[in-house]
C-alpha cells in the first residue's frame, strides 16, 4: 500500500529555552556536563528564577528530541507527523503552533486525565566550549498514554520515529513499545536514536527491549553506542549494535560518522568547522539522514548530507537552521548526484 506520510515520530513534547552561561554557572547548578537529567516542577522553576536572575542571554522554541528531527526532515520536504501530549496552557499552544509553522502535522488528543500538569518543558545550558547541558520537566508529556498514538497514522507512515527519551517513565515507554509493535505489523520501518548516555545506562534493560524484535535503524553518538553495548571501543560497539539492530549510524561530533548498511560499514569524514552550540547536532542529523535515504540516496551519501547540516547548525546558537539554510542545504543534496 502506498503510505501517506514519510516519517512518524514519537516523542517528549517540549518547550526548550536555551541559555549561553559561563562553566561556573554549570558548577554552581550541580548539573553533569554534557548529559541530561530529569527535575521536579520545583526544581525546574528554581532554575528558570536563577537564571533569569542573572539575565543570561537565552532563545524559545517547539522542542524535545523527535521533534527537532522531524523539523529538520520537514524542512527538506519529507512529510511529517508527531504523536505528543500538551496541556492547554499558553506553552502547549506554542508548542502546536510552532509545529505548525515547520510544516509538521499533528496527532494529539484532548485528554482530561492529570490535567492539572502543564506542558513539559527543558532547559538547555550551552558552555563556552559548545556542550549543551540539560534540565528536563516531562510535565504532562510523561503520561502519553496509548490513546495518544495512533495505528492507522503508523500504518500509513514509511518510517516511525522513536526518541530514546521516552523510556524514561512507565507511561512514555508502554506507549513506545505499543508504537513500535504496530509499527512491525504495518511493515513501518523503525527508527530507534539512543538520545543520551546516561539515560542508556540507566535505562539499559527497556532500550534492549525496545530492540526485540531488532530496529531497522539506530541512531547514537559514540558515547551512546559504547554505553548500549557496554564495550569499550567503537569496533567492539559497531559489532555488538549488530545484535539489536539491522543498519545503524554512528555520530562522531568533529570526526564524522561511521555507519552499516546491511553490507558493510562505511566511514564520512568530520567537517571541521568552529562550533558554538552542539544542542540538536544529533536531531538535525537523524531527521537530514532519514530525509535523504528518502529520496534513494546511498547510506553514504545520506550521512554525508546529514554531516553537511549538523555541522551548519553546530555554527550557530540554538537547534534551528535559517530558510536560506534549509534551502542551500537541498542544493547540496542534488549537486551530490
Amino acid at each position: 500500500m502506498s503510505k501517506r506520510y514519510d516519517i512518524c515520530g514519537i516523542g517528549n513534547a517540549l518547550v526548550d529555552q536555551q541559555y549561553k552561561i559561563p562553566f561556573e554557572t554549570l558548577e554552581t547548578l550541580g548539573l553533569t556536563h554534557g548529559q541530561m537529567t530529569l527535575a521536579t516542577l520545583d526544581e525546574q522553576n528554581t532554575l528558570l528564577d536563577f537564571l533569569a536572575d542573572k539575565q543570561f542571554p537565552f532563545i524559545s522554541s517547539c522542542g524535545g528530541s523527535a521533534t527537532n528531527s522531524l523539523v529538520a526532515s520537514s524542512s527538506f520536504g519529507s512529510s511529517c507527523i508527531q504523536l505528543y501530549r500538551v496541556a492547554s496552557d499558553n506553552t502547549g499552544y506554542t508548542y502546536r503552533n510552532n509545529l505548525t509553522d515547520f510544516g509538521v502535522e499533528s496527532h494529539h488528543l484532548d485528554s482530561h486525565d492529570h490535567d492539572e500538569l502543564p506542558t513539559g518543558s527543558c532547559v538547555v545550558l550551552v558552555t563556552p566550549d559548545s556542550q549543551r547541558t540539560m534540565s528536563t520537566y516531562l510535565g504532562i508529556s510523561a503520561h502519553m498514554t496509548e490513546s495518544f498514538i495512533s495505528e492507522s497514522i503508523i500504518a500509513q507512515s514509511k518510517i516511525m520515529y522513536l526518541e530514546g527519551y521516552m523510556v524514561t517513565n512507565p507511561d512514555n515507554f508502554k506507549t513506545t513499545l505499543l508504537a513500535s509493535q504496530y509499527a512491525k505489523q504495518a511493515q513501518t520501518k523503525r527508527a530507534l536514536s539512543l538520545s543520551d548516555p546516561g539515560i542508556v545506562t540507566h535505562f539499559y534493560d527497556a532500550f534492549v527491549q525496545l530492540c526485540e524484535p531488532k530496529m531497522d535503524i539506530i541512531f547514537c553518538n559514540e558515547a551512546e553506542a559504547l554505553a548500549f553495548t557496554k564495550t569499550h571501543s567503537l569496533q567492539e560497539a559497531e559489532t555488538s549494535l549488530l545484535r539489536y539492530t539491522d543498519t545503524f549510524v554512528i555520530t562522531r561530533g568533529e570526526h564524522g560518522a561511521v555507519m552499516y548498511d546491511g553490507s558493510k560499514i562505511h566511514v564520512v569524514p568530520g567537517k571541521p568547522v568552529k562550533a558554538i552550540d552542539t544542542n540538536g547536532a544529533g536531531d538535525i542529523f537523524a531527521g537530514a539522514f532519514l530525509s535523504a535515504l528518502l529520496k534513494q540516496n546511498s547510506y553514504y551519501d545520506a550521512a554525508v548530507f546529514a554531516n553537511e547540516a549538523a555541522s551548519l547548525l553546530v555554527q550557530q546558537f540554538g537547534p534551528r537552521l535559517s530558510k536560506e539554510h534549509y534551502h542551500g542545504l537541498l542544493s547540496f543534496m542534488s549537486d551530490q548526484h
